[in-house]
């Protein structure tokens, strides 16, 4: 079996979805600063890697690569 530590993916987005992932991301920079927190904020790139990281592993869960490449594309 081998390990990718880096692969680089291009995800479109819409102007909605970009506008509705920006204002989620917002909100929890809202809430970590309404906490006292002053680092580990959120981004947009930060959201996106935490989702293909879980859309990559439910697709390894069930042992279906085509459903990876499908969700990817």
């Amino acid at each position: 079996m081998e390990k990718y530590t880096r692969v680089q993916v291009e995800i479109l987005l819409t102007a909605d979805e970009k506008a509705l992932l920006e204002h989620y991301v917002k909100e929890n920079n809202r809430r970590y600063k309404k906490r006292g927190a002053t680092r580990n904020w959120w981004t947009l790139e930060k959201l996106l890697q935490c989702l293909l990281s879980d859309i990559t592993y439910q697709a390894v869960k069930h042992r279906s690569v085509r459903a990876v490449w499908q969700k990817l594309s």
